[in-house]
């Protein structure tokens, strides 16, 4: 790793840690104040909002990286600018879609529900504007990492102090969106002052090859969230066990909050393992052995995070217990050691599959992966579910990567095309 993408690394870690750790404190204390009824409809149209943000982020946190990378950003203005105003314009109107939607859908829901749904929307919308994936391919991300962390420590703090009991519930997605937002339009401003980008008019042309261009990507991110985080969703539907809902929910946080550790590494190793692959090369075991590479010092870093949130937990389970802040504590760390295989199977999926496969020209062949093995979780989730409960969904959630990944590495156990090909 060179000097200077310490800085970076530094950056991109607050921005992981901060966006992983906020929810472990806010969702657990949530539960505890709200009672498990209102924290289930809460941790069900979360869900729901994490589908519109993977619509709202469509493909362009890869294709985004990768056309920037290819820039010289420093001389190359105007071209940096079309390529930010396309992907602002398409996140918009992306999520302008998602706004009808949720409105079209608010006759036929619940108040509770609608009113949370419409409230978490907000996030979506902060992502839209804030270009992460643009800091991320030009490296200077100290900004961006400086007002996320301090909008995601706000919004814990404005939690804890507004959120008293179980009519305060539609408080917390209202006061994390509006947290996120102001982030991101301090974000966007300095992207323009910055880097000096001009936001012009996309022409629609543009906008739509754009979308065309990363539809396979798209497809395949959102094959992803349905069957990852509309788990939660499909407990609820085949159980109605509030319980069960929130004792996963939590888990499924904490184990997601492991994966976040890793994201600033995956996000510094991303651009490096496209000019590693270089052009004209295909998945195959060569290829395969340059992405292992990278692969490797993130898999350490993963058992040493583990490691260390383990022997915490250990630690605190005492206290938590007693003072009531994490019900079903028990419950929840057994859930979560059947779903901590799925973060090394998820990193390795993003650095072979998103990072690898779409850049070595299988984008089609990723997304019919992700696709039938999304279609083949949802079945075995609402199954076992039905059958086992919270513990049959946590099954699903790692049986679920792990088939990705065996999909993935059938793809690269190819011989090289010549025994020069490097």
């Amino acid at each position: 790793m060179r000097r200077q993408d310490v800085p970076n690394l530094a950056a991109l870690a607050a921005i992981q840690v901060s966006n992983a750790l906020m929810p472990l404190f806010v969702f657990p204390y949530a539960l505890s104040v709200v009672g498990a009824g209102p924290y289930a409809t809460l941790a069900m149209t979360e869900a729901v909002m994490i589908a519109a943000l993977s619509i709202v982020l469509y493909s362009f946190e890869v294709d985004g990286v990768a056309r920037v990378v290819r820039l010289d950003w420093r001389r190359e203005k105007a071209a940096l600018s079309r390529v930010f105003g396309t992907v602002l314009w398409a996140r918009l109107a992306l999520f302008g879609g998602c706004l009808a939607a949720a409105s079209l859908a608010r006759p036929f829901l619940e108040r509770t529900t609608s009113d949370l749904l419409l409230a978490w929307l907000a996030v979506p919308l902060s992502y839209a504007l804030q270009a992460n994936w643009l800091f991320q391919a030009v490296e200077r991300n100290v900004f961006v990492a400086a007002v996320t962390v301090a909008s995601r420590v706000g919004a814990a703090i404005l939690v804890f102090t507004s959120v008293k009991n179980t009519e305060d519930v539609a408080r917390i997605p209202v006061i994390l969106g509006a947290c996120y937002l102001a982030a991101a339009l301090m974000s966007f401003g300095y992207a323009r002052r910055a880097l000096g980008i001009r936001l012009h008019r996309a022409p629609v042309g543009e906008i739509l090859e754009s979308l065309r261009h990363g539809w396979h990507v798209f497809i395949g991110s959102l094959a992803v969230i349905l069957y990852r985080d509309f788990n939660v969703v499909i407990l609820g539907a085949v159980q109605g066990d509030a319980k069960a809902v929130a004792a996963y929910s939590i888990a499924e946080k904490l184990v997601k909050g492991l994966q976040a550790t890793m994201r600033p590494l995956n996000q510094i190793y991303f651009p490096k393992t496209l000019r590693k692959l270089g052009d004209g090369r295909r998945a195959d075991r060569v290829s395969l052995r340059d992405v292992l590479g990278f692969l490797y010092p993130q898999f350490i870093a993963l058992t040493a995070v583990i490691v260390v949130a383990g022997l915490a937990f250990l630690a605190g389970r005492g206290h938590l217990e007693a003072s009531g802040r994490l019900p079903q504590a028990d419950r929840i760390a057994a859930l979560m050691a059947v779903m901590l295989p799925a973060t090394y199977f998820g990193l390795a999926n993003f650095m072979l599959g998103t990072a690898g496969l779409n850049h070595l020209g299988e984008r089609e062949y990723l997304y019919r992966s992700i696709l039938i093995v999304g279609a083949a979780s949802i079945a075995a989730c609402a199954t076992l579910s039905a059958t086992l409960g919270a513990e049959g969904t946590a099954v699903s959630f790692t049986l679920a990567e792990a088939l990705l990944l065996s999909a993935i590495l059938l793809r690269y156990n190819r011989r090289p095309r010549s025994t020069g090909t490097r």
